[in-house]
């Protein structure tokens, strides 16, 4: 029997074997029979209870009209799901040219493997092929990325196609459905309207997925997966389609209710995939110029590479206001001659300290990106005794070094440790007077005043004398130097390095290791709130003089008029006092003190006034970066590719709403600025419509990205614009450029003589990608993701086409079972019932020959049972 039943259906096969088990536990009773089986009729049986219960489970017939229906649905509803699949996986298979062709075929000179390979192995070629090389890798960056954008337009108007198509099926099912209704009330034959009506039925399963439910009237109703009605009765649901964004139905977003279909292939091409590789592209362009950048950036600390020509990348639109602060170590710059012997040596804080007090300007309160430019010129052409220009800015704000001779050494290292110019005895006096102070990054001062019978032994003595630093002499060649050390680790500097300091020319300790210092910038001047530069004391007079303007975005403020006598407890006390938005409270910073001021939340605030000057008020910054030189971008091979004019959020959720009060602050050349206030749980669409009502500096628009919107901000007047403040960093705004672009200005004299070995590095060696950005997080190497993006991508066009053809064939046979199955089932009804009776027969046999073996074991004289 086990060769008929394989040619049975699935389920009918599997509702014998559950039958056969129930019925194996009801006839274990009878005696006799090791497997025993049903008897036919509860009459030949002898046994009324086994008898009623397979009456019961099988009855006279097999039921095959009321199964019919039952199969039936469950190989439409196969076919259905194999139909969208298959038409989902087709999808990629329409754009499978341009997707493979995307990031280049593997192997070719255009590849994007092919690319970053032939750029990591510039170890042996001049400069200028390395630049070549570079230029190269950033054109095909922006290529794929241009081509990736243009796959999402045309995978756009191929969501709006189908849309229309769906809405035409929709209007077509619902006539359809209507004359199947009205015919089966006048009681005309429907059988040619049902066939339509599962053709048109076919036709939308690979659209999308949707229920389907047959009503008594004969109708059809038609769901989302999500149960929102397309038709039910009256007219169709009508979907819609903004381009670039979602599919909606009757106004509202049906995107994350559209799982399988053409439709959902093409909103997952077009918001997953393309935009995913999009996102990637743009990551990997971030992360190759950051590694090869930095790289070179580094590479200027040594005396053999370091340069004559160097220029930065980063354009300051206002540098007299755009502010810099150094902690976290020092920058120590050695001028070299020709053949690389030093020439002198100073360090950036003290550089700029120095320059400061000579201008009688705060040395604490940091340098504005002007006087870093001045201050370096000034000392390069004192050194090299020069009249030529060594250090400027040119039109576009960038910092620009040109020697006419020698190198420039960059170091970005730690300063716990000072240490002296040389003499030749350290008992000998120096004839020096005068105060010298140090400070450490915290604030702390430590101050001693020198004598002229001090010597360089007398000078330990006096710090060793006070709380902090410790002092010792060292013998070097060329004499003695003094050297400094704060046994606390921080970071410590001279803070007024001139007269007796400028004497000692103290310079960071070059044993200490090498390590990025942070430079804090400040380009509007307005904050959260303000920190004064640190006071020895909070109750002495400051002998300020003059008004103290304070100002927030919205209006609010204060003014002060301040005497020589107050001192910082009774500024605070007197700002307080006016009460209002603002408020003042003291804080230690180290072993002195500071004032801060803050608003309200939300608040921008911002001092003006000669007392403002005084006290040194200044905002948090808007920016911090790890190195000098990488901040400045010296020498950087790339820079980022995009508009100046245009600044870009990053892409948001469409619900996102702001969490918090804050503003908008835009620049722009010439210190044009204006502040924008924006207050919390505004929608994306209310932030571009409230830039937009100030006709101010820039015209606000929404990007639309499929689920996510993107906030773009436009200069007016086309010139670079820079947005800062609270809410910039709440919607992710940057300067406005994405991407990769080789610097056109970068010339072969730039690059130091190892730099193939910089760029292999570069692009070798793994480097930590956090979570949650648009690369796979984990340690890989630029050059090993690039691989990975482009096997991605080749991998998904042929798992689609092999899904594809799975799908359809997979659909043709179950519809190859679905014309035959009325045939099919006749025959295996035919069969179940011969192998019924033929069961019935046998169990009546069994249960006869069962009872006459227990007749014949029943010892004489017992009565029968």
């Amino acid at each position: 029997m086990s060769a008929p039943v394989d040619i049975l259906s699935p389920t009918l096969t599997q509702s014998l074997a559950n039958a056969a088990l129930l019925g194996s536990g009801m006839l274990g009773e009878l005696p006799g029979v090791a497997q025993p089986l049903r008897p036919r009729r509860a009459a030949e049986a002898g046994n009324t209870r086994t008898a009623a219960l397979v009456e019961a489970m099988l009855g006279d017939e097999i039921p095959f009209e009321r199964l019919r229906p039952e199969i039936t649905r469950g190989i439409e509803t196969g076919i259905s799901a194999c139909r969208a699949a298959a038409a989902e996986a087709q999808v990629v298979g329409e754009f499978a040219t341009a997707l493979e062709n995307l990031l280049g075929t593997p192997g070719s000179a255009a590849a994007l493997e092919t690319l970053i390979g032939v750029l990591a192995e510039s170890g042996q070629h001049p400069a200028s092929g390395i630049i070549g090389r570079a230029r190269a890798l950033s054109d095909g960056l922006k290529r794929m990325s241009a081509a990736a954008q243009a796959l999402r337009g045309d995978a756009d108007q191929a969501i709006a196609a189908t849309v229309a198509d769906i809405n035409a099926l929709l209007a077509q099912l619902a006539e359809t459905c209507r004359d199947i209704v009205v015919g089966a009330a006048c009681g005309g034959a429907a059988r040619g309207l049902i066939t339509l009506r599962d053709q048109q039925l076919a036709l939308l399963f690979g659209c999308l997925d949707v229920v389907t439910f047959l009503r008594a009237d004969g109708g059809t109703s038609i769901f989302t997966r999500g149960g929102r009605p397309l038709l039910d009765g009256g007219g169709p649901g009508r979907l819609e389609h903004q381009p670039g964004g979602a599919v909606s139905l009757n106004g509202q977003d049906l995107s994350q209710q559209i799982s399988s279909g053409r439709l959902h292939g093409l909103l997952s091409l077009r918001d997953t995939h393309l935009l995913g590789l999009a996102g990637q592209l743009d990551g990997l362009a971030a992360l190759i110029r950051d590694r090869i950048n930095i790289a070179f950036n580094h590479a200027i600390a040594l005396p053999r590479s370091a340069g004559a020509v160097y220029a930065g990348s980063r354009a300051f639109l206002n540098p007299e206001q755009d502010r810099l602060t150094v902690s976290g170590g020092d920058t120590a710059l050695t001028l070299l001659q020709d053949d690389g012997t030093p020439l002198a040596a100073v360090s950036i804080i003290g550089l700029m300290r120095a320059h400061l007090a000579r201008h009688g300007l705060p040395v604490l309160g940091g340098f504005s990106v002007a006087q870093l430019a001045q201050a370096l010129d000034a000392w390069l052409r004192e050194r090299l005794d020069s009249q030529a220009t060594c250090a400027f800015l040119d039109d576009e704000g960038r910092l620009t070094i040109a020697l006419p001779r020698g190198r420039l050494s960059w170091r970005d290292q730690r300063s716990t440790a000072l240490d002296s110019r040389a003499y030749p005895d350290p008992q000998q006096p120096l004839g020096l007077s005068g105060d010298l102070a140090f400070s450490d990054q915290f604030g702390n001062k430590f101050a001693l005043t020198l004598t002229p019978g001090d010597s360089l032994q007398g000078i330990a003595a006096k710090v060793d004398s006070f709380s902090g630093l410790k002092a010792s002499i060292l013998s070097q060649r060329g004499g003695h130097i003094l050297r400094l050390n704060n046994p606390s680790g921080c970071d410590i500097a001279l803070e007024q390095p001139l007269g007796a300091a400028a004497a000692l020319a103290f310079l960071p300790c070059p044993q200490l290791p090498a390590a990025d210092v942070t430079v804090d910038w400040d380009g509007d001047g307005q904050g959260a709130h303000l920190i004064s530069l640190p006071f020895d004391d909070y109750d002495s007079p400051l002998g300020l003089d003059g008004p103290l303007l304070l100002r927030a975005h919205d209006g609010a403020g204060q003014s002060l008029a301040l005497r020589p006598d107050q001192s910082l407890a009774e500024i605070a006390a007197a700002v307080n006092a006016q009460g209002g938005a603002l408020s003042a409270s003291l804080k230690g910073a180290g072993n002195r003190w500071i004032i801060r001021i803050g608003g309200q939340p939300g608040h921008s605030l911002w001092a003006e006034g000669p007392a403002a000057f005084g006290l040194g008020l200044l905002p948090p910054p808007d920016l911090s970066v790890h190195g000098l030189a990488r901040f400045l971008g010296l020498n950087d091979v790339f820079i980022e590719d995009g508009d100046p004019a245009l600044c870009d959020s990053r892409p948001l959720p469409r619900a996102f709403a702001t969490f918090a009060p804050g503003c908008l602050i835009l620049r722009q050349r010439g210190d044009r600025r204006q502040t924008i206030g924006l207050e919390a749980g505004l929608t994306l669409p209310e932030v571009s419509d409230r830039i937009n009502g100030t006709e101010g500096l820039a015209q606000a628009s929404l990007l639309d990205e499929g689920p996510h919107l993107r906030l773009r901000l436009a200069a007016r007047d086309g010139g670079a614009l820079r947005v800062s403040g609270a809410s910039a960093g709440h919607l992710g705004l940057t300067d406005g450029v994405r991407g990769l672009r080789a610097r056109p200005d970068l010339l072969p004299e730039m690059l130091p003589g190892n730099a193939g070995d910089l760029v292999r590095q570069a692009l070798t060696t793994p480097v930590a990608v956090a979570q949650g950005l648009a690369l796979p997080a984990g340690n890989r190497s630029p050059q090993d993701l690039a691989r990975a993006l482009s096997q991605r991508n080749r991998a998904l066009v042929g798992t689609s086409r092999e899904t594809a053809l799975r799908q359809q064939i997979a659909a043709a046979t179950l519809d190859q079972r679905r014309g035959a199955g009325k045939s099919q089932m006749n025959r295996d009804a035919t069969l179940v019932n011969t192998l019924r009776d033929a069961f019935f027969d046998s169990a009546s046999v069994l249960m006869g020959l069962g009872q006459l073996r227990a007749a014949l074991q029943r010892p004489e004289g017992d009565p029968p049972r």
